[in-house]
């Protein structure tokens, strides 16, 4: 279960980004406040993904193996 959601938080992570994408090109410049709103949503995306994978590992709700 954890795995899905950590699947879910990366496919909204690159929607983020392509949406973004999407803007920057439509409007033809970095400035425009749709591609300020997905690349803010995408930090903030990234971040609660990295707490949610710390969280869960401290919890022993994941494992980490060796390489």
């Amino acid at each position: 279960m954890v795995k899905l959601g950590i699947l879910v938080f990366i496919l909204l992570i690159f929607f983020s980004l392509f949406k973004g994408l999407f803007f920057l090109v439509k409007e033809g410049g970095g400035t425009s406040h749709g591609t300020l709103k997905a690349l803010t949503w995408r930090v903030g995306l990234t971040a609660a993904l990295f707490i949610f994978v710390f969280v869960a590992g401290s919890l022993g709700w994941i494992q980490p193996h060796g390489l």
